[in-house]
């Protein structure tokens, strides 16, 4: 969860991209999954209070 991105969000915050690393090796896999609607609403919370640590690093897409 701590790779996640901001690209990793679908719209409204509905679905979120969790990414699978085999630990054998092989190819990565990603499978959108939806959240709640409590998560949901963390999400929007945190993307807000987000925007002032970002100001310092702008290039950064990590949640």
């Amino acid at each position: 969860m701590v790779e996640l991105r901001t690209a990793s969000l679908g719209e409204g915050n509905a679905t979120v991209c969790v990414e699978r690393r085999p630990q054998g090796g092989g190819a990565i896999e990603g499978e959108w999954v939806e959240t709640s609607a409590l998560t949901q609403a963390a999400l929007e919370r945190w993307l807000d209070v987000r925007k002032y640590p970002v100001q310092r690093a702008p290039s950064t897409s990590r949640l």
